[in-house]
């Protein structure tokens, strides 16, 4: 069985002496896993390929050769907000989609990401990565609907959302239960004290979806309110 399809590198790790065991992203097959020798390997997480996978059956493990149409390393890692806006994003995707099965939009979604971050600023970058999570959460069932109140379907004034149905409530209706309600972030995520507002929002549903496969939230995005803070000092 051969696929060729293009793909963004989400991970690999050493096999053996000769090999590295790389999972891809493909745009129309979903995540593949399969080897590929070390010194064949140029390529680096968040790399855009050319990937072909070989395997007798497609629930072999496979072999891949990559030709590199995008080296993320000389357009990201000169910073170290979008290298990690980055490697969260990736190691997100990584554990929440199940190989084999395809997501056009996720992939399309991170591929943005990936490309923008080497032409656009800090604020931008925030917003993109922000637009990623909401678009990621909905393709694990997820989603957010922030655009009129589930309630009355008004569209203004809307200041709370839902712990339980992820929708938007207008600031009358939800005033009662502010309590146990989560605050919506009134401004695009394009500062850094913006975007930790909606940092905490989507990793209220994102902790969801983890509880869901049971796995816990990767470090590297726990780890960037950290990083935002030293870059504020």
């Amino acid at each position: 069985m051969l696929i060729e399809d293009d793909g963004i590198i989400i991970s690999f790790r050493e096999f053996q002496e000769s090999f590295l065991f790389v999972r891809c992203l493909l745009a129309k097959h979903g995540i593949i896993a399969g080897l590929i020798r070390r010194k064949a390997f140029g390529a680096h997480i968040g790399n855009f390929v050319r990937a072909k996978w070989k395997a007798r059956l497609q629930q072999q493990l496979g072999t891949y050769k990559f030709d590199v149409s995008f080296d993320a390393t000389h357009h990201l890692y000169c910073n170290p907000l979008k290298t990690a806006l980055v490697a969260s994003a990736v190691d997100m995707v990584s554990l929440i989609l199940q190989e084999h099965e395809p997501h056009p939009c996720i992939y399309t979604g991170l591929k943005r990401l990936i490309s923008s971050m080497s032409c656009i600023g800090v604020d931008d970058a925030l917003t993109t990565y922000v637009e990623f999570e909401k678009q990621l959460l909905s393709s694990a069932g997820f989603g957010l609907d922030l655009e009129r109140c589930a309630v009355t379907g008004a569209v203004d004034n809307l200041a709370y959302i839902s712990p339980r149905s992820g929708r938007a409530v207008t600031k009358e209706v939800g005033s009662k239960y502010s309590h146990v309600l989560i605050p919506l972030p009134q401004k695009a995520p394009s500062t850094y004290e913006d975007f930790l507002e909606w940092f905490e929002v989507l990793g209220a549903f994102l902790k969801k979806v983890f509880t869901f496969f049971n796995i816990n939230i990767p470090h590297s995005r726990s780890s960037l309110n950290f990083i935002l803070s030293e870059l504020r000092k």
